[in-house]
């Protein structure tokens, strides 16, 4: 429970765009929650034309970790500036 509902995506073994609307992929994206995306490059960027919070994480060491955001799309860049303070 949280103030907004967070669904999971996995794509890793997802193969198609018609693969990912049998899943129903569609009812939860650009809803009233937070959709996360994993492997989200497996599927060609024009299979959802949202905005969208892009982050790439690389590891640097055993705990350490740099993670890069890239806001694309008016609600990702004002979630962005809310989140600033």
């Amino acid at each position: 429970d949280g103030r907004i509902p967070l669904y999971h995506f996995d794509l890793y073994r997802i193969d198609s765009v018609v693969e990912l609307a049998e899943l129903g992929f569609d009812d939860y994206i650009g809803g009233d929650g937070l959709a996360v995306v994993e492997w989200a490059d497996r599927i060609a960027a024009t299979a959802w034309d949202l905005s969208h919070l892009t982050l790439a994480l690389t590891v640097l060491g055993p705990r350490s970790r740099l993670i890069a955001a890239c806001a694309q799309g008016a609600r990702a860049v004002a979630w962005v500036q809310t989140c600033k303070g």
